[in-house]
C-alpha cells in the first residue's frame, strides 16, 4: 500500500470480465479460455505495482462453486502479493427480487454473498458490503468505486454518496481521481451516454473534474476522447483538464465482444483482443495507461497503445 501522497508514484494493474479457464481444458459453463493468459501475463507486472483493480464480473461462477475455487487459485499470482481490489458486477450480483437495479438472472443465484464474503472492501461507516460503492487512496490517486447493479438515479444513496466523495477529495493531496464502474457508460457504437444514469452521474464527473473513468461489462478495450454527453472536449482549463477520459476494459477472459456495429467518431483506441492494462501515474502531471494483448503463456503480452494524460499543475 501507498500512502496518499501527490508526489509518489503508482502503478496499477487493471482488468474487468475475466473468469477462469479450466486446467483440464473442458469448458463445462463459461467459456474463459484465455482467462490464464491473463493473469499470467498480467501477474508478470507485480513485482512493480502496487494494487490490482478488478473493475466487476470476477469467476463467472453463477453458482458453481468450483469456478470460485479455480479463480482464486489462478488469481492468486497477483492477489498473494498485492491487494485485490473489486466492484460487483452483472454475474456476481444481479437476480429477481434481490435488490438490485436491474432484476435479472445474471448471477445464477449468488446475489453478491460469494463476491462480498471473499473481497471485503472499504466501504464508509453506515453502507454495506451489499451496498458495494466505496473509495480509497493510493498515492496520488484517489480511487472511485461505483456499484452498477444498485440505482444511481438522482436522489438515491448511491449518487449521493459519490457526489459528496467527490467533493471532499483534496487535490492537493491526491490530484488524480480515477472512477470506475462495471456497466458502461460509454460503449461502441453509440455516441451518446446510455446504461448508466447518465443525467444523474455524468454531470458530476465533469463538475469535480474526474481524469479518468474505467468501464468493464462490454468485452473489449475502448478508449474515448475527453469528453462530455457523447461529444468529444477540446477546451482546456489552465491545468489542461478538459471532460473525463472513458476507458471500456472487459477483454480480461470472457468471450469478446466485437465491433459488429462500427467505432463511434470519439474512439481514440479500441481492441477486440483479449489482454488487461497497466496504469502508471509518474507524477502530479502525467498519468499514462499502457493497453496490453494476450499473446501464448511461453511469450510476452503485446504493448497495443498508450494512453498518456498530461496537466500543468504545481503541488507543494
Amino acid at each position: 500500500a501507498v500512502l496518499p501522497d501527490a508526489k509518489a508514484p503508482l502503478q496499477v494493474i487493471v482488468i474487468a470480465d475475466m473468469g477462469e479457464t479450466y486446467i483440464d481444458g473442458l469448458q463445462y459453463h463459461w467459456e474463459e479460455p484465455d482467462a490464464v493468459n491473463t493473469t499470467v501475463h498480467a501477474a508478470k507486472f507485480v513485482e512493480d505495482s502496487d494494487l490490482v483493480v478488478h473493475v466487476g464480473d470476477l469467476s463467472y461462477a453463477t453458482g458453481y462453486e468450483s469456478e470460485w475455487s479455480l479463480f482464486m487459485e489462478q488469481i492468486s499470482k497477483m492477489a498473494a502479493h498485492l491487494p485485490y481490489m473489486t466492484g460487483q458486477g452483472n454475474h456476481e450480483r444481479d437476480f429477481p427480487s434481490s435488490g438490485d437495479k436491474w432484476g435479472g438472472y445474471d448471477s445464477g443465484g449468488e446475489c453478491g454473498i460469494p463476491t462480498q464474503t471473499r473481497f471485503h472492501m472499504p466501504v464508509d461507516t453506515g453502507y454495506t458490503q451489499d451496498d458495494g460503492w466505496y473509495s480509497f487512496e493510493q498515492g496520488p490517486v484517489h480511487f472511485v468505486m461505483m456499484n452498477t447493479e444498485m440505482s444511481c438515479d438522482a436522489g438515491t444513496r448511491q449518487i449521493e454518496w459519490i457526489e459528496d466523495d467527490l467533493a471532499s477529495v483534496d487535490r492537493d493531496t491526491t490530484p488524480w481521481v480515477v472512477f470506475m464502474g462495471h456497466r458502461q457508460m460509454y460503449a461502441a457504437p453509440k455516441a451518446a451516454p446510455s446504461q448508466i444514469c447518465p443525467d444523474s452521474l455524468e454531470p458530476l464527473l465533469l463538475k469535480y473534474k474526474v481524469d479518468l473513468v474505467l468501464w468493464g461489462h462490454i468485452h473489449y478495450a475502448l478508449l474515448s476522447c475527453p469528453m462530455y454527453q457523447g461529444e468529444c472536449v477540446r477546451e482546456t482549463d489552465e491545468t489542461g483538464y478538459a471532460a473525463p477520459i472513458h476507458a471500456v476494459i472487459g477483454n480480461a477472459g470472457q468471450s469478446l465482444s466485437g465491433f459488429a456495429g462500427g467505432v463511434p467518431d470519439w474512439a481514440d483506441f479500441h481492441m477486440n483482443k483479449h489482454g488487461f492494462s497497466v496504469m502508471n501515474v509518474e507524477s502530479p502531471n502525467l498519468l499514462s495507461m499502457d493497453f496490453y494483448s494476450d499473446t501464448p503463456l511461453d511469450s510476452e503480452p503485446v504493448l497495443e497503445y498508450t494512453l498518456k494524460i498530461t496537466r500543468t499543475r504545481s503541488v507543494d
